[in-house]
């Protein structure tokens, strides 16, 4: 009897229990970052690759799909993916994905391309800055006291995290020690939803280990100044991808999901540092330690170039040729065929005169020689009559 009892009341609670509201997750990233390919996987589908190609005609793409869970066996996660290097930098987009109205179970995921390090903190830069603006926007747009509950549910979700396995202060966290300051660096930017950093195709990240602590080194401090959690994750191999699905429900429903995954720092293709946990000093301990393996002022575009493309068309090869316009070019002609026929005729009268000359010293030259033989012959002529004189008999 008490059985049957604890049934209906089961039954009953159930039937009267409101459903929880969608899951709203925000996707950012570049193409070909691996963002359709994370969604796919959380839908179930093994082998993303396999996918229909389509042709794209929005940067912007909307998904929705169920998720089995012990707390609601219907939960319904719905998934605006913008592609940020196809729309302009105001990402106007990205302001009609957001519902105001729905922020409280909005959670930001900011994808950026492991197999491209060098694009990670250009992406982060315009994809939190833009983020934050935007949904600073919408903020402005709700009655003051829900703007409060937003930003300050950020606020105590930082200050009252534990790792799992430990007591929970979140209820402990009244609202005068909201107003306590936050550790240098952290929170900077409260855009009033939570935000994760994800870093797709961690199985390609930069085999150097020096690189690959600079790249994470520089996400973490950009994830401390949003209050944003970090996930390493690789469509191909499975890594991270259920933590992070997981991580969004409890971050969209706190209440209804929980979260039991502790930090994970020491595989370098698969961190996931909760946002609450991290700190700058941490930071540093864990990834630089007593011997700085780069200078403080190290640029990250410096310490992770992009890479040089080598192209056989280059212009040291091949320079660039400029052609003119058609009337430029017959004017060009035709002063170049006037200022020729000048110099043709220049060189004709020049070509004349010296012939004549040429013609003069050659005559008086043979006229010289001429005279020269006659003079040569007379003297011949006298010597022989003298000659003959001395052969004559004396008397």
């Amino acid at each position: 009897m008490a059985s049957s009892n604890l049934w209906q009341s089961l039954l009953r609670d159930s039937s009267v229990r409101a459903p929880i509201p969608s899951t709203q997750v925000l996707l950012l990233g570049g193409t070909e970052v691996g963002k359709s390919s994370l969604i796919q996987r959380w839908q179930g589908i093994k082998n993303p690759s396999e996918r229909v190609q389509t042709l794209e005609v929005l940067p912007a793409d909307f998904t929705s799909f169920h998720v089995p869970s012990e707390e609601d066996p219907s939960c319904q996660i719905n998934v605006w993916s913008l592609n940020t290097e196809k729309i302009s930098s105001d990402l106007s987009f990205l302001s009609l994905a957001i519902d105001a109205e729905k922020l409280a179970n909005t959670v930001a995921l900011v994808a950026v391309d492991g197999s491209k390090p060098w694009t990670i903190k250009p992406t982060l830069d315009k994809c939190l800055s833009t983020l934050h603006s935007v949904v600073e926007g919408k903020l402005s747009n709700l009655p003051e006291n829900q703007r409060s509950d937003l930003l300050d549910s950020n606020r105590k979700h930082w200050l009252s995290y534990v790792e799992p396995g430990q007591t929970s202060t979140a209820s402990l966290v009244k609202d005068d020690e909201l107003l306590k300051s936050l550790p240098e660096g952290v929170l900077v930017h409260n855009a009033g939803i939570p935000i994760v950093i994800v870093m797709c195709k961690s199985d390609t990240a930069p085999e150097d280990t020096v690189k690959a602590d600079f790249v994470q080194h520089t996400i973490r401090q950009l994830a401390l100044a949003y209050g944003a959690a970090v996930c390493y994750t690789s469509s191909k191999t499975g890594t991270n991808l259920d933590v992070l699905k997981d991580y969004v429900l409890h971050r969209s429903h706190p209440d209804v999901f929980k979260f039991t995954q502790v930090p994970k720092l020491v595989d370098r293709g698969a961190i996931f540092v909760p946002s609450g946990y991290d700190t700058a000093a941490l930071i540093e301990q864990s990834l630089v330690g007593s011997q700085p393996r780069w200078q403080k002022s190290t640029t990250f575009e410096k310490f992770i170039p992009a890479p040089v493309e080598k192209r056989e068309d280059s212009a040291l090869l091949h320079p660039e040729i400029r052609v003119d316009p058609n009337q430029v070019w017959l004017r060009k002609l035709e002063k170049a065929a006037g200022a020729g026929l000048v110099d043709l005729q220049k060189s004709s009268v020049e070509a004349s005169r010296r012939a004549e000359e040429l013609a003069a010293a050659r005559r008086a030259d043979a006229d010289m020689r001429k005279g020269e033989k006659v003079d040569v012959k007379t003297a011949a002529t006298k010597v022989g009559a003298n000659f003959d004189r001395l052969l004559l008999p004396l008397t």
